[in-house]
């Protein structure tokens, strides 16, 4: 009887360590794999973060290079999803660094032999901008002594009438005013919005022409508008930048200064576009 007793004790002794043993092979199982799960929802979570951080730093132009395409704009290096990177046809970065900043295979030639800023981009369908179109150019002027220092010029040599588009300094257009620059359509006395160029500083200028007016902005804000509804006329003579060929006798009418950053879209920029556009560019400058 107390054998059998005994016997009873020990099979119920080893019952209970059975159980206890299952417990805790139990337990560790549990534990191990709530902490591989939550490493595991970590490491999603981080993924999560991680792409949004990329989208946010494309969002805000801060991605390098090898996260994202790019496009120089107007002295800018910007994502190509940024709105500025829509219709550009030319952004040459200056005289000396030209190669590889057309978008549009047109073929630049600088002429150093003219001026230091001196830049011819031969004729072609899209510069002639047979609807709306826009420009961006940083220049500083050491004087504006001449009767035409010409920024860029796309019209006749010589006449400058009645075709074409143009940015410069014509001291004989009425009602002229010191260190005036125009940007014109077609006619440079007649269809032109204006402003004043400073000397021995670069401002940022940003003409836009929407068929009906022609409007300039000057580092950002709007100085001047004239009303022309006509249309660009086009023709077949070159974009020169930094000069112009005043026929033969006359030589050239060139910009007595630094011309950089110049840029032509094949449509209008909004006011917002030429804000963001000039804040950039103020920023690049250093101011």
């Amino acid at each position: 009887m107390v054998e059998r007793k005994a016997q009873g004790s020990l099979e119920y002794l080893l019952i209970i360590g059975a159980a206890i043993l299952i417990v805790s092979v139990v337990i560790v199982f549990l534990t191990v794999f709530m902490s591989e799960s939550k490493d595991k929802g970590d490491s999603a979570s981080n993924a999560v973060w991680s792409d949004l951080d990329k989208i946010n730093d494309l969002r805000s132009g801060s991605a390098s290079s090898a996260q994202q395409q790019t496009l120089f704009v107007g002295g800018l290096t910007l994502p190509v999803s940024n709105s500025l990177t829509q219709g550009v046809v030319l952004s040459i970065n200056s005289a000396t660094d030209y190669s590889d900043k057309s978008t549009s295979g047109l073929t630049v030639t600088p002429h150093s032999d003219i001026c230091d800023s001196c830049l011819e981009i031969a004729d072609s369908l899209v510069l002639d901008f047979s609807g709306n179109f826009s420009f961006s150019v940083v220049a500083k002027a050491n004087s504006l002594s001449e009767n035409y220092e010409v920024i860029f010029f796309k019209s006749d040599p010589g006449n400058w009438v009645p075709s074409g588009y143009g940015f410069a300094n014509y001291l004989n257009v009425s009602p002229s005013v010191d260190n005036q620059v125009n940007f014109f359509i077609d006619f440079y006395e007649q269809n032109y919005a204006d402003s004043v160029l400073s000397l021995g500083a670069f401002t940022h200028f940003v003409g836009v022409y929407d068929g009906s007016q022609i409007r300039l902005y000057k580092n950002g804000v709007l100085a001047d508008s004239f009303s022309y509804s006509s249309g660009l006329t086009a023709n077949n003579y070159p974009l020169t930048i930094g000069y112009e060929i005043d026929g033969p006798s006359n030589g050239y009418s060139i910009f007595d200064g630094e011309i950089k950053w110049v840029s032509f879209w094949n449509r209008t920029l909004s006011a917002d576009e030429v804000e963001s556009l000039s804040e950039g560019v103020q920023s690049a400058l250093g101011n």
